[in-house]
């Protein structure tokens, strides 16, 4: 595979030319561990030095207060560290993958560590970038059973990149500029996802136009905008009472199975000696199916015989797939492109197109109200799961076909504008990190991002 001119093909990636590769023990001049004074002894605690601990760590760059506190004579009788301001601080147990930046003086426990980054070479924003770009990486080193972590021997050995410090300079100020609109992109976020949730109790529990004393504009459709307020209200003449609660006089209560063609369950027989590294068809897992959305990122291959073998298990445009151990109930639906893969043990449902469509059970069974179903519907102990006799015997409200392409459209939209956010929110730190686009002087780049 050729490399573009100015570019160089490294261990970790291609990169340009003049960055170099370094692992995180050539970037911190000291990584300091930290410790828990005894709780036994009361003096220890509730003094004036913030101490840090993983429960700390919400996704803030910045902390500056802590849930707990303990004293001098509890700092210096213990193992706990106290770490001067303006410094990185991860978790390599726990939560493996999370930094943030004191903005104090703080104490941290055996959880955590502080990365003090030589800056002579290395300047700290552009690091805590980086690493915020390896969190996925960091969790995947993770070891362990019950509680994973990263053994301090090989979190020394994560590789970052080094360009320049003036560009590492630059990258850093644009990076905090974008930053700061993450930060408001994620209050977008969360409006918007509270808009979808408070849609999707209304619109799955009231439906469209159902109650019209209020408005007199029959378009309730048209009428949707950015609050579930606009949605029609008025009088509740036009509901009934059901066993799964105040439901539309036009809408039915039916046990999913009477809407599907079949429920079934995947491959469930052991795949690992028919698994290739690609050219075969792809196996769907739990890990896969989102809510309303199947992620791809991770992908196991079967070979082809072993998908003949198992032919009446493949998948059609339209399915819904179920998970059923882990989160039981989340659901969402086999695209177009999806097409004859297969799946690893998750339920498939596959809707009757007369009767029910396929977005609209997705969101039921996704929703508030579908998702309290079903947990009255698990099996098992410490491990909940759901089998298809449980799922057969799920009840759910089901309006017209036209209501029901209705509700999912408005839902639809609702992701597709969520979706949006989300991507807006990653795509400048994935480039500059990467430096698959080199930072020009600040002022233009900034323009860029706005």
């Amino acid at each position: 595979m050729s490399v573009r001119e100015g570019y160089k093909q490294t261990e970790i990636g291609v990169i340009p030319e003049e960055w170099e590769v370094v692992r995180l023990d050539e970037v911190c001049s000291q990584i300091i561990g930290g410790g828990t004074p005894s709780k036994k002894n009361p003096v220890y605690w509730d003094g004036d030095i913030p101490w840090a601990t993983v429960k700390d760590m919400d996704g803030s760059k910045y902390l500056s207060s802590t849930g707990d506190t303990i004293t001098e004579i509890g700092l210096v009788n213990s193992s706990a560290n106290l770490i001067p301001a303006n410094n990185i601080i991860t978790a390599t147990r726990m939560g493996i993958g999370r930094f943030f930046i004191n903005l104090v003086d703080m104490a941290i426990n055996q959880d955590l560590k502080a990365l003090i980054v030589d800056t002579s070479t290395f300047h700290k924003d552009y690091i805590f970038w980086s690493l915020q770009a390896k969190s996925k990486q960091l969790e995947e080193m993770g070891t362990g059973t019950t509680v994973k972590g990263v053994s301090l021997s090989e979190f020394k050995k994560l590789k970052l990149v080094k360009p320049p410090l003036p560009e590492q300079q630059k990258i850093a100020a644009i990076l905090t500029g974008v930053d700061n609109k993450i930060a408001v992109i994620d209050e977008q976020i969360a409006k918007t996802e509270a808009l979808k949730k408070g849609l999707m109790q209304k619109l799955l529990s009231e439906g469209i136009g159902h109650m019209r004393a209020v408005k007199s504009d029959d378009n309730c459709l048209s009428s949707v905008g950015s609050e579930p307020e606009a949605l029609c209200h008025g009088t509740a003449d036009g509901f009934k009472e059901s066993e799964i609660g105040r439901i539309p006089k036009e809408w039915e209560v039916s046990l999913l199975k009477n809407m599907c063609i079949n429920i079934t369950v995947g491959i469930a027989t052991s795949t690992s000696k028919h698994c290739i590294e690609s050219g075969g068809i792809p196996l769907l897992r739990n890990q896969n199916i989102l809510e309303n959305k199947i992620d791809t990122t991770d992908l196991l291959y079967i070979n082809h015989e072993f998908d003949n073998d198992n032919k009446s298990k493949r998948l059609k445009a339209g399915d819904i797939l179920i998970v059923r151990t882990g989160y039981p109930g989340i659901s969402a639906v086999v695209d177009k492109s999806m097409e004859g893969w297969q799946t690893f043990t998750t339920l498939i449902a596959r809707p009757d197109k007369n009767k029910i469509n396929s977005d609209y059970m997705a969101y039921y069974l996704n929703s508030d109200i579908g998702k309290s179903v079903i947990t009255g519907l698990q099996a098992g102990g410490a491990q909940k799961n759901l089998n298809v006799s449980s799922i057969n015997k799920l009840k759910i409200a089901i309006p017209s076909l036209l209501e029901q392409k209705q509700i999912a459209a408005i839902l639809s939209t609702t992701d597709e504008k969520l979706d949006t956010l989300r991507e807006k929110k990653s795509r400048y730190e994935k480039l500059m990190l990467t430096g698959e686009v080199r930072v020009k002087p600040y002022n233009e780049a900034a323009k860029e991002i706005k």
